[in-house]
C-alpha cells in the first residue's frame, strides 16, 4: 500500500506522511510501517474497549439502554457519556516513582509502580 500510495496519492493519512517523507522529513519505510501498525492497532484496540465499556454501562443502567433502544439516534451520545463515564484509563495509567515520597502517611518507594487517577477529582460515582 505504501507504494501504491507513492505512485498515486490519495486524501488519506499515508499519502500525508508520504509526501512529507519526500519532502525531506525522513522517514524510512519500516518507520512508515512501524507507523501505520501502530495508528491501526491503536484504533482497533479503544475501539474494543469503548464499545465494551458503553455496552457494559447500559447493562447496568437499563433505562438507559431503553431510551438508546427507542431513539437510536441516542447511540452517539451514549458513546461519549460512556467515555467520560467509563473510559478504560480510569483506573489510571501505570507510572514509576522516582524518588521516595510520603503520601498520607504511606511511603511509596523509588521504582514502584503507582497507578495516578488524574479523573478522582472530578469523579461523580
Amino acid at each position: 500500500m505504501i507504494e501504491e500510495r507513492r505512485r498515486q496519492p490519495g486524501d488519506d493519512l499515508l499519502s500525508l506522511l508520504i509526501h512529507h517523507e519526500e519532502a525531506g522529513d525522513r522517514v524510512s519505510d519500516a518507520e512508515l510501517l512501524a507507523l501505520v501498525g501502530a495508528l491501526i492497532a491503536a484504533g482497533s484496540d479503544t475501539t474494543v474497549h469503548t464499545l465494551r465499556f458503553m455496552l457494559l454501562d447500559l447493562l447496568q443502567h437499563r433505562d438507559q439502554l431503553a431510551l438508546v433502544q427507542r431513539d437510536p439516534s441516542l447511540a452517539r451520545a451514549a458513546m461519549e457519556e460512556s467515555l467520560r463515564y467509563n473510559h478504560f484509563s480510569r483506573l489510571g495509567l501505570p507510572m514509576y516513582a522516582l524518588e521516595d515520597v510520603e503520601l498520607h502517611g504511606v511511603t511509596i518507594a523509588r521504582g514502584e509502580m503507582v497507578f495516578p487517577m488524574a479523573g478522582a477529582a472530578s469523579a461523580t460515582r
